[in-house]
């Protein structure tokens, strides 16, 4: 269901909207996604979930503040998309967003109903879906264990992130954790904006690569 802020939006002009760093089409794979979340939004189908737990000198301060450079860094986890009254769809960036992040206190129970209690979480999260035209599609959980010890959770939608990308997120998100907590400085280069891969592919000529296709699947049934 659209929410009273989000019909709002979708009715003014694509330019007029608030809190906007940048609006581009969407691309082939993210349309097929974006249409099954539409078509099935009870589907669990591209809900990804990474869980983990910490022990040990763990900060949790410089842990937010990495995740929140990250964030800042790469425009796709500011992205929401927006369909309604529009002859195509397209994924608005935010300028900036509000970290969805989640901590709980589990200290006081016993090891075995910690366990138990993590795997309730995750899989009442799994049940939380995203509405893909609210951005971030992405949230944060720290659920303390012991004084060191954190179970964490990070949830997001498969429009966002592919498997590959997943790893450049974590490496840059742990390159970040330990500056941080380190009190050191880090220089990562600007990551490329992902409109850039979006223009590249308005460029393809869609009639040779479906000459190519054709030609390569030939025989297949």
């Amino acid at each position: 269901m659209t929410t009273p802020a989000i019909a709002k939006a979708q009715s003014l002009p694509l330019t007029k909207l608030p809190n906007v760093e940048d609006i581009y089409p969407v691309s082939p794979m993210q349309q097929g996604m974006l249409f099954h979340g539409l078509y099935q939004p009870e589907s669990q189908m591209y809900f990804i979930q990474v869980g983990c737990h910490f022990e040990q000198g763990f900060s949790v301060r410089a842990f937010q503040r990495a995740w929140e450079e990250v964030v800042g860094r790469h425009s796709v986890l500011r992205t929401n998309f927006l369909w309604e009254g529009l002859k195509e769809p397209v994924q608005v960036v935010r300028r900036k967003v509000q970290l969805p992040w989640r901590e709980e206190d589990w200290r006081l129970l016993e090891e075995a109903e910690q366990k138990r209690k993590w795997k309730e979480f995750v899989r009442l999260d799994r049940c939380a879906p995203f509405h893909l035209n609210q951005a971030p599609l992405t949230r944060f959980a720290l659920l303390r264990t012991s004084e060191d010890g954190y179970y964490f959770l990070w949830s997001y939608h498969h429009i966002l992130l592919d498997g590959w990308c997943q790893q450049i997120i974590m490496r840059e998100m742990f390159t970040f954790y330990q500056a941080f907590r380190d009190g050191s400085k880090v220089m990562l280069e600007k990551p490329r904006p992902y409109r850039d891969y979006i223009g590249w592919l308005q460029k393809l000529d869609e009639s040779r690569a479906e000459s190519f296709w054709r030609e390569e699947l030939k025989g297949f049934t």
